[in-house]
Parts: C-alpha cells; sequence; structure tokens
C-alpha cells in the first residue's frame, strides 16, 4: 500500500523499473492478461491519468481506495476495456 499520488507514479511509471515500463516490453497478449489493482490513498485524477496510460498498454485497471469505505470510493476502470470481475477477486492476493 502506497500512502501518496506521487508514490503510486513513481510504481507505475517509474522510469525504466515501473510497472507500465514493464508492461510495453511484453508481448501484447501477455500485457492484454494483466490486472492491475490501484488499492492506495492517491487523488482520483492519479488513478484516471494511469487507466488512460494501462489503457494504451491494453491493460485494465481498478481503483480499490482505501479511504471512504466501500460505498463512498469512485471505482474507475480502464476506458473501453471489459472488466473480468471473477478474474479481479480470485486473484486478489495470489501472483497469477
Amino acid at each position: 500500500m502506497l500512502p501518496s499520488s506521487p508514490h503510486v507514479l513513481s510504481v507505475y511509471e517509474g522510469f525504466s523499473e515501473g510497472i507500465v515500463p514493464a508492461l510495453k516490453e511484453l508481448p501484447a497478449e501477455e500485457a492484454q492478461k494483466t490486472l492491475c489493482i490501484n488499492s492506495t490513498t492517491c487523488h482520483v485524477s492519479v488513478s484516471q491519468e494511469l487507466a488512460q496510460t494501462l489503457g494504451e498498454v491494453q491493460v485494465n485497471i481498478v481503483d480499490a481506495p482505501v479511504s471512504g469505505g466501500a460505498y463512498l470510493a469512485p471505482l474507475i476502470v480502464s476506458p473501453g476495456l471489459m472488466l473480468d470481475w471473477n478474474r479481479c477477486l480470485w486473484s486478489q492476493g495470489r501472483n497469477t
């Protein structure tokens, strides 16, 4: 769990070591199998930016904030991509 927006951006977009650069190195069919779950306290605009960035490489992301409770937290998923909810629920906590 990361404490703030700058930390989240550095993990996802970090120069050569971030999640996004690593996904861009994968074959497209492998990257598309990836589901990113952003479970942090970052600002909603950061989650929207990540959804846009990951959408460009056909990767799904779900914003699952840790504050505000389940009913108050906004849910953001990648634009234009269908999310497989079963895979999301069953893969939490496992390296799939």
